[in-house]
């Protein structure tokens, strides 16, 4: 019977499958996301006892900052003086995303992380091959995971690998684990060595207190001890073991954070709004797609209405009409869910564009049951209101025609729809205003025209090398070299004046730059001047009008240029060599464009293109073309044919820092494309069932002269008598959640009521044409066909 009622006229089967398709499918894939997301880290046995360990502290003139590492040595003493921490363990990033070679010149990309003895137990991963303890307990020794085995070429076990930016670091492999899934904080931990290798090749921090922050910490509590319960121990932790009256005279303030590693992630705050945010996309686009469904179907009523009430009088009774209209949603569901499945696979290279994992992984996990109890709601809904409905038809019907039009059922739910429609287009306006806010945003230094090469696997000579062929080459204006670019994160040192103990405040340190950097960055120099070509061995810094300013409030310099600071990491072993200030830059933003990072203070030191600190070549090109780039990197390979050469945009490079924000644009972009497109279903249905019902009455009032724009305008103002309200709560609710939005983001644009005006008249626009077209035919139409059927 399903099958049957399926292609017959009228019925705008194929308008309801569509829509069901769209909606159930983007729907699935959001759905499948926020509870990929919203389980991050449950992935390990006693999740729940194992927390994440967390530095904060706080030095003169500068406000209370948390960092996400510790020392090396905190989590060990936490394991040591506090009963209540069953164990312990750190691990250590050594090389991310660099590249690493087997003894046969295979060479992949990897994350290499140094972690204790104990990492496997704490984090228990099934070991596919060879002897994980061993891995973890002797010197050189590493496993990898099963993926980066695969790349390698497999039979990976006793080979060795090296790493190709640190000279030195060359490890065994004595097994192979299986990969962490990708809502793990480990996903990307490629190769996984001893932490006992560092001493050997590397400074050695994993015993210090204070200080080389660079170790991701976590500890496992007995049962029952709540993190809240640590913190007095922490307290009495630090008064016992630190060197307290050292931190006091330097004016530092230090303590610790325990988290839940189940919570550290989800209660972030931008993850926090990203969860009721795309929650509240779903509900939109579930809603839609259900009430679409649902005004679709009240719309056949009239149409439908004589063939129940004939199977009412042969007998079919209340369950009779429900196993029809629950046999065709049956149906429809069915078709709309392989549709939808068609429909992702075949656009799931785009789709996971936007998200943290595969589709197929994201789709089919422990959160599938959500995805069979919306379909099973879809199947209840629309199976039980068609079927009331019919049921409660008089069976006069078959006799005399059925005119209830059920028209506030259907302006209800074309109601919801637009404004629906209205939210999203509203929160798109903003979300692509503010992605084009920091993207076009004034850092302080230009990007673009600027090419980059990462010469971290180059020796010295080979830089130099690098260095001197590039400059050679005809279209390149300037060649430099630096240590990072700006837009990443810094890590930060302390400043002191020398015959002071105290630590006056903390800044971003971007190491080294080459000659030229000012000039290709277009950094003005607002006193002093810029480093002297080949001054490394002069211990000269420059530092930014921030620094400036900072020793002008706390030391009363007021010209800082030719004055003598200690920085640490740079002053020595025991901060006695002294640094003298030759240049002021104007400030820069630090960081990513998102985030306020103008009122850090930065400092710079001189390093020639060779020097080791260095990690990126910069390029500035008369032409800045594709073409370029790919001659410069095909020449540098011709030098280096052991290594692999990457020539890349920094432009581009700066960019890739707003992923997340165009994922999330894009993504509500797909979610308003196919909501507008469900809406304008619904409403050329809705239009289409009111003209059928209402086309004699158009036919008298043009027999009395009405025109054609008056036919339209009674549809029009009929439907716009529901569509202006709800085009209006629609973009109130946008401009609501539109600001909880940019609370996200420190650097962001003014919001303004606008963009939702801009929002509400082109809505209406779109309701209006979409209605004007559907009535064009009927209001042109000669009255007599209608009137003759009388």
């Amino acid at each position: 019977m399903a099958w049957r009622n399926l292609f017959r006229r009228r019925q705008h089967n194929v308008a309801k499958i569509l829509c069901l398709a769209l909606g159930l499918s983007v729907s699935a894939v959001i759905i499948a996301e926020i509870y990929y997301e919203q389980t991050f880290d449950q992935c390990y046995p006693d999740y729940d006892r194992i927390c994440r360990v967390t530095e904060g502290f706080k030095m003169k003139a500068q406000e209370f900052t948390e960092g996400f590492n510790t020392s090396g040595g905190v989590a060990p003493m936490m394991k040591r003086t506090i009963p209540q921490v069953e164990l312990a363990t750190r691990t250590n990033p050594i090389v991310t995303d660099g590249e690493v070679e087997t003894d046969d010149k295979v060479r992949v990309r990897a994350d290499v992380y140094f972690a204790d003895s104990c990492f496997f137990r704490m984090f228990p991963a099934r070991i596919l091959e060879g002897d994980a303890y061993r891995a973890l307990t002797e010197p050189f020794c590493c496993v990898v995971n099963r993926s980066t085995a695969e790349r390698l070429g497999g039979n990976v076990v006793g080979r060795h690998i090296q790493s190709k930016e640190m000279s030195g670091l060359k490890l065994t492999i004595v097994g192979v684990y299986e990969d962490y899934p990708h809502n793990s904080t480990f996903h990307n931990y490629d190769v996984i060595g001893s932490m006992k290798t560092q001493k050997n090749f590397s400074y050695d921090g994993q015993e210090n207190l204070v200080g080389n922050d660079r170790y991701i910490s976590f500890v496992r509590l007995r049962k029952g001890v709540s993190p809240d319960s640590l913190k007095p121990l922490i307290h009495r932790m630090i008064q016992t073991h630190y060197p307290v009256k050292e931190l006091q005279q330097s004016g530092t303030w230090l303590t610790y954070k325990v988290t839940p590693i189940s919570r550290y992630y989800t209660e972030a705050d931008n993850i926090r709004q990203m969860f009721w945010i795309l929650s509240l996309l779903v509900i939109i686009l579930l809603s839609v797609s259900i009430l679409n469904y649902v005004l679709i179907v009240v719309g056949n009523l009239v149409s439908r209405a004589r063939e129940m009430a004939v199977r009412k009088c042969y007998g079919a009774g209340r369950g009779a009409v429900y196993s029809i209209t629950f046999s065709e949603v049956c149906l429809h569901l069915v078709l709309a869910l392989t549709l939808g499945a068609a429909l992702l696979w075949a656009c799931h290279g785009t789709i996971e564009q936007l998200l943290s994992a595969p589709l197929s992984v994201l789709v089919f996990n422990r959160g599938a049951w959500i995805l069979l109890l919306i379909a099973l709601m879809v199947l209840f809904v629309g199976g039980i209101v068609p079927g009331w409905l019919y049921n409660r038809m008089p069976v006069t019907i078959a006799f005399h025609g059925y005119v209830e039009a059920r028209r506030r059922w259907k302006v209800a739910l074309l109601g919801l729809e637009f404004a629906m429609v209205s939210f999203l287009l509203g929160l798109l306006f903003i979300v692509s205003m503010q992605y084009r806010h920091t993207v076009g945003f004034d850092l302080g230094y230009q990007c673009a025209g600027l090419a980059s090469v990462n010469i971290t696997a180059l020796q010295p000579d080979e830089r130099q090398t690098a260095y001197d062929e590039v400059g050679r080459m005809s279209g390149v204006r300037q060649v430099s070299a630096c240590n990072t670019f700006p837009f990443y994160g810094m890590s930060g040192n302390n400043v002191t004046v020398p015959g002071e103990e105290s630590q006056l405040f903390n800044i971003a340190d971007l190491f080294t730059v080459a000659d030229h950097y000012f000039d290709m960055l277009q950094i003005p120099i607002v006193a002093g001047r810029v480093f002297a070509s080949g001054s490394d061995s002069l211990r000269q810094v420059m530092v930014s009008q921030d620094f400036a300013s900072m020793m002008k409030k706390l030391r009363g310099w007021d010209d800082v240029v030719g004055r003598k600071v200690i920085i640490s990491e740079h002053s020595g072993n025991e901060n006695k060599d002294l640094l003298t200030i030759v240049g002021v830059y104007r400030d820069i933003h630090l960081g990513s464009a998102e985030n306020n990072g103008r009122d850090r203070p930065s400092v710079i030191f001189y390093g020639r293109a060779a020097n080791w600190m260095n990690n990126y070549l910069l390029i500035q090109l008369d032409d800045f073309s594709v073409e370029k780039l790919t001659d410069i990197q095909m020449r540098l390979q011709r030098f280096f044919p052991g290594k692999t050469v990457l020539v890349e945009s920094v432009e581009n490079l700066k960019n890739m820092q707003y992923v997340a924000t165009r994922n999330f644009r894009n993504g509500v972009m797909t979610v308003g494309i196919v909501v507008l497109f469900i809406a304008l279903m619904g409403l050329i249905g809705y239009v289409s069932d009111e003209v059928n019902r209402r086309h004699k009455e158009i036919a008298i009032r043009k027999v009395n002269g009405a025109c054609v724009g008056d036919v339209m305008r009674i549809f029009q103002l009929n439907i716009l008598r529901t569509a202006i309200p709800a085009v209006l709560i629609g973009a109130v609710g946008a401009y609501w959640v539109a600001a909880q939005w940019l609370q996200l983001y420190d650097n962001r644009i003014a919001l303004t009521v606008w963009p939702f005006l801009v929002t509400i008249v082109l809505v209406l626009l779109i309701i209006v044409a979409v209605v004007a077209i559907n009535c064009w035919r009927v209001a042109n139409s000669n009255p007599v066909e209608y009137l003759k059927q009388e």
